[in-house]
C-alpha cells in the first residue's frame, strides 16, 4: 500500500505543529519556521489537495485566494499555519484505530484505505506498521481478499458497505446444495486475533498450478468453514465468529482432510463405525432373542407334573420323563450353538473394527477415541449376554429335575441306592 508522499508531508506538518486537536474538519497552530518546514508547507501549497492558510506579520496567505502565491520570506519567523482536511482519497485523520475499524468502510471490503493517519497512535497507517492491533487489521483484511478469491460469487445486491461472500455446499441430508453467506462486518473486537491465511494461500497456488487434489482440498476447505459461519448467532456477527473461531476452521479442514486422502471423510468415517456398532448389537441381541421363545416351553413342561397326577399312568410318567430329557437336551443344544454364535459375531467384530485400527487412521485422535467407546460397549454386550445364556443353560435342566424329582417321589425309589449302585460299578 503506497503512501502518498504530499500526505506524508501534512502528517510531518501535523507533526511539527505538536498535533493539535481536530476542529471538524482542520487544525491549526503555530511553529517557528525552519528550512524544513519551509519545504513541507510549499510541497502541500503547490499540490493544491489541501486548503492551506499561513499567517505571519499580520499578513495572511491562502491557496483559495487566486492571487496569493506562497510566502517565500518566513525562514525563522514564528508563523500561524490553518490546514483543512478534505478527507476523502487525498487523506483522512482518525482519532485513533478504533475509530478507524469502526468508520471506515474499506475495510469491511479487505481494503486498507490509503493515506491514513492515527492521531492517538501518532501512526501512518501501511504495510509495513509494526503496531500489534495494525497487524491484526492488515491480517483480517487479508482474510476479507482470499475468502473473497475462494467464496463461489459475491452479492452484486449490495455496492457499499461489507461484502457478501456466497458459499454453495452440499447437504448432510440429502444430494442437494444451499447457499451460506458471510457477511464480512468487522468490528474493534478482532483487533487482538491475528488469523493465519497460509493455508488459503496454499490451496490458491494448488489451483493456479493444477495441482491433484486441488478442487477436492478447496470443497473440503469450503464445508469446514461453512460449519464454523453456521455455527455464529447472526447473520451481523457470523464474521467476527469466524475470526475468533478460526483455529476450529483449520483443525476441521485437517482433520476432514486427512480423512479424504485416506479414502473417507472424517464424519463418514464415524458414520461406519456407528452403523456397524448398531449391527453388531442387534445380532448379539438376536441370538438371545431367538433362544428367549423356547424357554416359554419350560412352564409347559413342569406344568405336565398335574396332568400326569391326574392319569396315574406309569407309561404316561416315564413318556413324560423321556419327553423332559429331550427337552433339556434341545435346550442345551440350542444355548450351545447360539454361544458358538456369538463367539463368532464377536470374532466378525473385532476383525471389522481391526482395518479402523491401521497407522493411518491412529492419527485421527477422534477416531481412536469413537473406536475405544464403541469397542468397549460391544465388550459390555457380548459380557452380559454370556451371563444371560449361562442362566439359560442353568433353567434349561428344570423340566429333567422336575421329572426326575416326580417319578422319584411317585414310586418311592430310593436315591441312594441307585447311587450306590453306579458307585459299586
Amino acid at each position: 500500500m503506497q503512501i502518498n508522499p504530499d500526505f506524508e508531508h501534512l502528517v510531518e506538518v501535523y507533526r511539527q505543529l505538536n498535533c493539535p486537536a481536530l476542529q471538524g474538519q482542520q487544525f491549526d497552530g503555530e511553529l517557528i519556521c525552519l528550512t524544513e518546514s519551509k519545504d513541507l508547507l510549499k510541497s502541500l501549497w503547490e499540490c493544491k489537495k489541501f486548503d492551506l492558510e499561513i499567517s505571519f506579520d499580520n499578513e495572511t496567505y491562502d491557496t483559495e485566494s487566486l492571487g496569493d502565491n506562497f510566502p517565500q520570506d518566513i525562514i525563522n519567523k514564528k508563523i500561524y499555519v490553518k490546514i483543512s482536511l478534505p478527507q476523502t482519497e487525498q487523506g483522512k485523520f482518525y482519532e485513533n484505530l478504533h475509530q478507524w475499524v469502526a468508520t471506515a468502510e474499506s475495510l469491511n471490503r479487505g481494503s486498507l484505505t490509503t493515506n491514513t493517519y492515527l492521531i492517538k497512535e501518532d501512526l501512518l497507517v501501511s504495510d509495513s506498521c509494526q503496531s500489534t492491533e495494525l497487524k491484526s487489521v492488515v491480517a483480517v483484511c487479508n482474510l476479507i481478499n482470499k475468502l473473497g478469491e475462494i467464496a463461489h460469487y459475491h452479492d452484486e445486491k449490495i455496492t457499499s458497505g461489507p461484502f457478501r461472500l456466497v458459499f454453495v455446499v452440499p447437504s448432510k441430508e440429502d444430494k442437494s446444495f444451499y447457499p451460506v453467506v458471510l457477511e464480512t462486518r468487522l468490528s474493534t473486537e478482532i483487533l487482538e486475533l491475528n488469523p493465519d491465511i497460509s493455508i488459503i494461500e496454499s490451496i490458491l497456488e494448488e489451483q493456479t498450478n493444477n495441482r491433484l487434489h486441488a478442487l477436492e482440498r478447496l470443497a473440503t476447505f469450503r464445508i469446514a468453514l461453512t460449519d464454523i459461519i453456521k455455527k455464529a448467532p447472526n447473520d451481523k456477527e457470523a464474521f467476527n465468529y469466524l475470526v475468533f473461531h478460526w483455529e476450529d476452521v483449520l483443525e476441521n479442514f485437517q482433520k476432514s482432510w486427512e480423512s479424504y486422502i485416506n479414502g473417507f471423510s472424517f464424519q463418514k468415517l464415524k458414520a461406519e463405525i456407528a452403523e456397524k456398532q448398531a449391527s453388531f448389537s442387534q445380532k448379539m441381541t438376536d441370538v438371545v432373542a431367538n433362544l428367549s421363545t423356547k424357554l416359554f416351553s419350560l412352564p409347559v413342561a413342569i406344568a405336565g407334573v398335574v396332568l400326569l397326577e391326574k392319569q396315574d399312568s406309569m407309561i404316561a410318567n416315564w413318556f413324560y420323563v423321556g419327553g423332559s430329557l429331550l427337552t433339556t437336551g434341545l435346550m442345551l443344544s440350542a444355548i450351545k450353538i447360539q454361544e458358538t454364535n456369538l463367539d463368532n459375531i464377536k470374532s466378525g467384530c473385532d476383525l471389522a473394527f481391526s482395518e479402523y485400527h491401521k497407522d493411518e487412521n491412529q492419527e485421527f485422535t477422534g477416531i481412536k477415541q469413537e473406536l475405544d467407546i464403541v469397542i468397549k460397549s460391544l465388550d459390555k454386550t457380548t459380557f452380559e449376554l454370556k451371563n444371560t445364556l449361562r442362566l439359560y443353560r442353568k433353567l434349561s435342566w428344570i423340566p429333567l429335575l422336575s421329572a426326575i424329582i416326580y417319578v422319584g417321589l411317585k414310586y418311592n425309589i430310593h436315591w441312594m441306592c441307585i447311587v450306590n449302585y453306579f458307585n459299586m460299578r
